[in-house]
């Protein structure tokens, strides 16, 4: 059976939208757009969700957020990989970062690398590699301060993430043509969002 590992932040990991900071609900396991994406497939799914995870390395104070780092970890620890579904940089959208779309295409690249780069690592055929980009934000609720500016930039990532992906030899998917964030709080995706993206990537793949 096929591997399919799902390298992502909070909305691999399937978190609610949410009103208040001190919520943080999650989607049932076969609501969460991995799970349903395996369903459709017939294939064997690992989540690798976190919350907060950037693909710049730029969390000082929380270093585990940084997905480079993390990747060969990841890899190794389930290898044998066959395809690595890559959704980053919502994240990278917060204010305080001041990441401009070409430095967050950059980051993402060496993710991607890293991702390519695990044969030589592990001693096993290097997966394929699915880059998609993330959501369009909208800054409303009380994250509109943190990700201020961060609409915009959204809107641009997929013309700059689809080329770097060609570059490297990575499939590529805009999740924004097929989905929307929640209007509860503008960064996460209801159910029925997290099953039009499985949707999506099932009839990409």
């Amino acid at each position: 059976m096929r591997s399919i590992l799902c390298f992502g932040d909070s909305n691999t990991y399937g978190l609610k939208p949410n009103a208040y900071p001190w919520i943080r609900d999650r989607w049932a396991p076969e609501d969460r757009w991995p799970n349903i994406l395996g369903a459709k497939l017939g294939v064997h799914i690992i989540c690798e969700g976190l919350p907060g995870r950037t693909a710049a390395s730029i969390n000082k104070n929380a270093p585990y957020l940084d997905a480079l780092p993390a990747v060969p970890l990841v890899m190794e620890s389930h290898s044998p990989i066959d395809l690595v579904i890559v959704m980053l940089c919502t994240n990278d959208l917060q204010a305080t970062f001041s990441l401009r779309p070409e430095h967050i295409k950059i980051a993402l690249a060496a993710v991607v690398k890293a991702v390519q780069r695990s044969d030589r690592v592990l001693g096993v055929a290097a997966p394929e590699v699915l880059v998609v980009a993330p959501p369009h934000v909208n800054e409303i609720g009380f994250r509109s301060g943190t990700f201020s500016g961060a609409m915009e930039k959204s809107l641009a990532l997929a013309s700059y993430f689809e080329p770097m992906a060609t570059a490297l030899g990575a499939k590529f998917i805009d999740a924004a043509a097929h989905v929307k964030t929640s209007p509860i709080d503008g960064i996460h995706i209801e159910v029925v969002q997290h099953q039009l993206l499985a949707a999506a990537l099932a009839e990409a793949l």
